[in-house]
């Protein structure tokens, strides 16, 4: 009877969760970092006052059995921040209402997290850690937990580069495989622009690793790029006539000019692996590079006659002539060019997939790149985009896009690759342009607006959008998610700006925005950044969770996310965004 009557009591506790009304909310992580034994709480002891009922067999029952353990609970406690709910399997927590419930010693308790329709789960605090949407606690002790929702495309933190001169024209950002971004820049210490590249924690902003290198010549970033290693890519242009410099066994020479250096950087320490030289008499200058697979992908301008890539591999250019090399990721050695010809061609972006690479800038003049041709429609720039195949570098197709008014200026910035094979590019024009082959032109508003526009992979256009107000505007960065959200960054000097639902006021600032996948996309969130001096986005990239980092130059003072900010000169700041 006695072990009859433990098996029933034990079945009925086992289970037994004690919510408590109030729900907490602080604002200080640290306030709830420990926990004790202090909210443990005994069960109430067994009545043994009364006289127990007599037995039918005549004996006296049993006296109560002080040998049972009285039931041990554990309190915990859970905090929100910010736009969300937390509820608890078992059931006690929903916080929301209910913020505190007692559950048994030793009880697992899954946590799962619940931003609203505006928010993300930015992390966990207290016992929990990370910023997944579920968190398992097993409670020993009185336990504390946090969770901090914030808005989508609100700062997270920001970190500023800033040396003595004018530091960080045209910075960019990657993020590396295990999610931490990694920004490059140029930097001037008081002897002329230096390359300058840096690991960033994720979680904070703090710098994990960074590799500035001081050479004798000045240097203009291209851009940086990663391989699947997290090897970090550096393009620049030096210059300094006649001023030599070695790195990792390379002498590298610069001319009055400008010559291109790339380097391979180490993604565990930041250093520099090996670096190789292209170029001529005249100017060299590296616009852009990616990375897909082993292919270490290049394109830029050249004015030089001859423009040497390696071995083999050597054209004469007119003025601002295009370029775009392919080369081996292991060493550097280019093993195919493509000479964009005919003169007056800008290029501005790369971007590369495991079967092609795709070119983007603008054009002035009728420029031949292998069998493709590209005619401007009018006497101004326009905008262009051209396909190359990893196999031999051949051009599989090329589009461009304009008007007929002289005066009138478009371009193409950057671009990205879709999870279907095709593209979506951000830049800027004037006037009208068209970017399908029939229908209606989108028209600027004021002296130019920012456009981004999704090509297929065969060059078919898919959609395109129009952003401005009465001011300059542009698109300068964008990115994707393997599930075809796009990420967009740029900058408005409007009074306003319209993306979708979404208005932001300006001027002078820097937006990002988020699209949703597919053939019709919309804007899931659009956020402005930065104060009263101008401030220029130049990069922006996204980790697997989709949480968005920027990079971007201004001068003077500056506000990123509440956060003021001064530069010597120039300077670059990185941002990290909820998704």
């Amino acid at each position: 009877m006695r072990r009859l009557l433990h098996v029933v009591f034990a079945l009925a506790i086992a289970s037994m969760t004690i919510p408590t009304s109030g729900c907490s909310t602080f604002l200080d992580f640290d306030h709830f970092a420990g926990a004790s034994d202090a909210g443990a709480r005994d069960a109430p002891s067994s009545d043994t006052s009364s006289d127990a009922p007599p037995s039918d067999t005549g004996r006296d029952a049993p006296a109560s059995d002080t040998g049972v353990d009285a039931p041990t609970f554990r309190t915990l406690t859970v905090t929100t921040m910010g736009g969300g709910t937390v509820t608890s399997s078992p059931t006690g927590i929903a916080c929301g209402t209910t913020c505190m419930a007692d559950f048994l010693d030793g009880t697992p308790v899954m946590l799962t997290a619940m931003p609203d329709a505006t928010s993300e789960l930015v992390s966990w605090g207290g016992a929990c850690t990370g910023s997944a949407a579920t968190c398992t606690v097993t409670l020993g002790a009185a336990t504390s937990v946090q969770a901090h929702f914030a808005p989508r495309g609100s700062v997270r933190w920001v970190h500023q580069i800033t040396f003595s001169g004018a530091d960080g024209f045209e910075p960019e950002v990657v993020v590396a495989p295990d999610g931490n971004p990694i920004v490059g820049t140029v930097v001037d210490d008081g002897d002329g622009s230096d390359l300058f590249v840096a690991k960033l924690d994720r979680a904070t902003g703090d710098v994990m690793w960074m590799q500035h290198l001081d050479t004798p010549t000045g240097e203009n970033l291209g851009g940086i790029a990663l391989d699947d290693a997290g090897n970090v890519y550096a393009t620049v242009t030096i210059q300094g006539f006649g001023t030599t410099y070695v790195v990792a066994g390379t002498t590298f020479t610069g001319d009055l000019y400008g010559n291109i250096a790339t380097y391979r950087l180490n993604g565990m320490t930041g250093a520099i692996e090996w670096g190789v030289q292209w170029g001529g008499g005249g100017q060299d200058r590296p616009q852009a590079i990616a990375v897909a697979g082993d292919n270490l992908w290049v394109a830029g301008g050249t004015s030089s006659s001859p423009a040497s890539f390696g071995s083999g591999f050597t054209f004469s250019a007119a003025v601002d002539d295009g370029f775009v090399v392919r080369a081996s990721t292991q060493t550097g050695g280019v093993n195919r060019v493509q000479h964009f010809s005919g003169g007056g061609t800008v290029v501005n972006g790369i971007a590369a997939n495991s079967t092609h690479a795709v070119v983007v800038g603008s054009v002035f003049n009728a420029v031949t790149v292998d069998a493709c041709s590209m005619h401007p429609s009018g006497s101004g720039y326009d905008t262009f985009i051209a396909s190359f195949a990893t196999s031999d570098l051949s051009c599989a197709w090329s589009r461009v896009a304009g008007d007929s008014v002289s005066s009138n200026s478009n371009g193409i910035n950057a671009v990205a690759p879709m999870p279907d094979g095709g593209w979506v590019a951000t830049g800027y024009f004037s006037g009208g342009i068209l970017f399908a082959t029939s229908g209606s032109s989108l028209a600027s508003h004021g002296m130019s607006d920012a456009f981004a526009v999704r090509y297929g992979p065969n060059g078919e256009h898919v959609w395109s959008f129009r952003y401005g107000g009465t001011g300059s505007d542009s698109g300068n960065a964008v990115t994707t998610l393997s599930t075809g959200e796009t990420f967009l960054a740029g900058s408005f000097n409007s009074p306003s700006i319209l993306f979708g639902t979404f208005t932001l006021n300006g001027p002078s600032q820097v937006f990002v925005t988020r699209m949703t996948a597919g053939a019709t996309p919309t804007h899931d969130w659009a956020v402005a950044l930065g104060g009263d001096g101008p401030d220029r986005p130049e990069g922006i990239a996204v980790d697997a969770a989709g949480n968005p980092y920027v990079s971007a130059y201004f001068n003077g003072m500056t506000t990123v996310g509440g956060t003021a900010l001064t530069g010597a000169d120039y300077d670059t700041w990185v941002a990290a965004l909820v998704r």
